[in-house]
């Protein structure tokens, strides 16, 4: 928030004639800073220098098939045919595939993985003792069924 009120005191300030010059001076900033702030004060206003959210790059998900993706890994991957219960990165990467038609990388599909793992419901997760990883084998306690991690899965699709 502080960077916003320096931006919009900054845009008082130009619109009260302060050279550029000037103002990069008073708040410490580049001559470039303030004339990006300049043109963005004249081609949007003020609101042109409130913050804004970083939008970063946009899901290949929409919300309806994250929700989609939830059910099916509460669902467990014996729902999927699958020996066990396990899902596994290669897995889920493959469920995603066949399902919404999305191909990521193995890097990115561990990230979803542990998103997925923090979307679990708190109630009746067993807590692995202090220090110990998991259950000592890498093995998460996680209801339906027993999640494996990746040290514990790796080569194991």
């Amino acid at each position: 928030m502080h960077m916003e009120r320096r931006r919009l005191e900054a845009a008082r300030e130009l619109e009260a004639g302060v050279r550029q010059a000037r103002l990069a001076e008073r708040f410490g900033v580049s001559r470039t800073t303030a004339s990006r702030w300049y043109r963005a004060l004249a081609s949007g206003g003020v609101d042109a220098l409130r913050r804004r959210r970083a939008k970063g790059r946009p899901s290949h998900l929409s919300p309806l098939q994250w929700e989609q993706l939830r059910r099916e890994w509460l669902s467990g991957a014996r729902s999927r045919g699958y020996p066990d219960n396990e899902w596994t990165t290669s897995r889920l990467a493959t469920l995603i595939q066949s399902e919404f038609g999305v191909i990521y990388q193995l890097d990115h599909v561990r990230r979803l993985r542990k998103r997925l793992l923090q979307m679990e419901p708190v109630a009746g997760r067993v807590s692995p003792p202090a220090g110990q990883p998991e259950d000592g084998k890498g093995v998460l306690s996680l209801p339906p069924d027993v999640w494996r991690s990746e040290t514990a899965t790796a080569g194991n699709p």
